[in-house]
């Protein structure tokens, strides 16, 4: 019996999540510049003339993850900022978060090891980093000033401090998944980074 219109659209949706999950991972590994299309292909199990059936070229596919990663960003950090909780329960919030990613090794985990890649091939302003990590850095620092204001968040230029917990998120996801650290920090370190050791023992 042959397939529906929507069972093929299905389809080919989940095959396109299938190449571009597979894709993070592979180019989280081997950075963009190490990337090959034969080799993306190879580890995502594929041919590479199915990849190309989706994605015209390398970049196509990278761009595809950079849309996605800066989409979800989005909203996620959106959702933090109008959540109605303190700075400091933020923060909790994000450290448990950003630890637990990092531990199961998610997806999120390996395009914050592609940004750190990228830093590494390109400097600070390309294309991924900049786009990638509007949300989080501009939401963070917003946090941190409010946090400032309440008498429970370090002192310190907002943005430097923000750009100083996410060097350390990275860096935790960097070791984790590249030289496999076994362990994870707890979540509560990270948060101490930010908050005031009386807040962060209330």
């Amino acid at each position: 019996m042959p397939r529906t219109r929507e069972q093929n659209e299905a389809m080919r949706e989940a095959m396109r999540e299938r190449i571009l999950k597979g894709a993070v991972v592979c180019f989280a590994l081997n950075g963009y510049s190490g990337t090959k299309i034969g080799q993306l292909a190879k580890f995502i199990g594929i041919g590479q003339g199915t990849l190309y059936n989706y994605f015209a070229s390398k970049e196509d596919v990278f761009n595809a993850i950079l849309e996605q990663a800066t989409e979800q960003n989005s909203a996620s950090f959106d959702a933090l900022r109008r959540a109605p909780i303190s700075a400091v329960e933020k923060i909790r919030f994000l450290s448990e978060r950003m630890t637990a990613l990092i531990h199961d090794e998610s997806d999120t985990a390996y395009e914050l090891v592609l940004n750190f890649r990228m830093g590494e091939e390109a400097g600070s302003d390309n294309m991924f980093t900049e786009s990638y990590g509007d949300a989080p850095s501009a939401v963070l620092a917003d946090i941190i000033l409010t946090g400032q204001t309440e008498g429970a968040v370090v002192p310190g230029d907002p943005v430097l401090l923000a750009d100083y917990y996410w060097a350390v998120v990275h860096s935790l996801a960097y070791l984790k998944l590249i030289h496999k650290s076994h362990y994870t920090i707890p979540a509560e370190w990270l948060t101490r980074l930010l908050v005031l050791d009386s807040e962060e023992n209330k």
